[in-house]
């Protein structure tokens, strides 16, 4: 489970997030919702180590994360698929997915990752061996959850 208690970030004097609480359990799906400034990044940068909270602590599986790196983060299950469909354009779509276990060293583990995104995204499937840059632009944003799903140490659930 992932929990976040009352996170504050600041850029300078600026306060980015004020007091933000939420938890994420194994098997949900929770949405952060807001305008355009309002924090949304700035808390997905904080949660995987890439911004540095003034306030608040950063529990996953009750064990905090103030002092791990963003790289730890990635190894014990943490992804973010950032906005704007960042791939590998002149690479196949299997190397893009493989990308994202880049690190990982249980090769059999990696195998049944890699098929179980293919069944999530049977298309994929279809374009292992075609270039990024010329899925379309859905396909494109199937590829760019893949490697986030083939990342976990532990393999997906």
């Amino acid at each position: 489970m992932l929990r976040v208690t009352d996170l504050h970030v600041r850029y300078g004097e600026m306060e980015a997030v004020r007091g933000v609480s939420f938890e994420v359990r194994a098997g949900e799906a929770v949405a952060v919702l807001g305008a355009n400034g309002a924090g949304k990044t700035t808390i997905l940068k904080t949660v995987m180590g890439l911004v540095a909270p003034s306030e608040g602590r950063i529990d996953l599986d009750g064990q905090p994360l103030g002092t791990v790196g963003t790289a730890e983060r990635a190894r014990r299950g943490l992804a973010w698929v950032p906005e704007g469909r960042r791939l590998f354009p002149n690479l196949t779509v299997e190397d893009n997915l493989r990308a994202g276990a880049h690190g990982r060293r249980d090769r059999d583990a990696v195998r049944q990752d890699l098929e179980r995104v293919w069944t999530l995204f049977p298309v994929l499937r279809e374009r292992t061996r075609q270039m990024a840059k010329t899925l379309s632009g859905g396909e494109q944003q199937m590829c760019a959850i893949g490697p986030a799903l083939m990342g976990a140490a532990t393999g997906m659930p």
